[in-house]
């Protein structure tokens, strides 16, 4: 039978497309944005919402339920899903800054005026210090860790030998590790 299909027929031959209804959360999803007078959107769109909130509420209700454990509880209860709630708004929404911090911040910025355009060919870099193409690490002067070869175009490692030393901490008595190289 075809009425299985999207494009079913009926006696007569006329085609009907059969477009089964959207489930109970995209209608609440579709229903939210048409409130909120979004009037366009990629079908997508409900589809990510969907999966946001279905997250969002997973992650409350595993929270909340961490919570009623804690409290020696067996079922869950109000109380424990608007801490899991109040607890996740704290940490994952942050509010903006005022607009007149911002128009502070601005005109403070804003007052010294901008470096002067060097006129020269190629990529303009900020200075050096700005940019992220430093060499961060250094390395100690190696006297036996990588010695020339006798056929000149081949390089031998030579491992060293580190002599013990006592184990340091740190500020909270984790050990502190320490790797050798080269000559040390």
């Amino acid at each position: 039978m075809e009425a299985a299909s999207n494009g079913a027929a009926d006696s007569n031959g006329a085609s009907h497309n059969l477009v089964a209804p959207a489930p109970r959360d995209a209608q609440a999803i579709t229903k939210l944005l048409a409130s909120m007078g979004v009037e366009q959107y990629e079908p997508r769109v409900v589809n990510m919402l969907l999966e946001f909130t279905h997250r969002y509420v997973v992650q409350v209700l595993k929270e909340a339920n961490i919570y009623s454990e804690h409290a020696g509880k067996t079922e869950l209860d109000v109380a424990d899903v608007k801490l899991a709630i109040q607890s996740r708004v704290d940490t994952s929404f942050t509010q903006p800054p005022p607009r007149e911090f911002l128009v502070d911040l601005a005109r403070n910025k804003n007052v010294g005026p901008l470096p002067k355009i060097d006129f020269r060919p190629g990529v303009r870099l900020p200075p050096e210090q700005h940019c992220m193409t430093n060499t961060n690490y250094q390395m100690p002067p190696s006297d036996s860790g990588f010695a020339p070869s006798g056929s000149g175009d081949k390089v031998a490692h030579q491992p060293s030998r580190m002599p013990a030393q006592p184990l340091q901490t740190g500020p909270l008595g984790q050990p502190r590790v320490q790797f050798g190289f080269g000559g040390q």
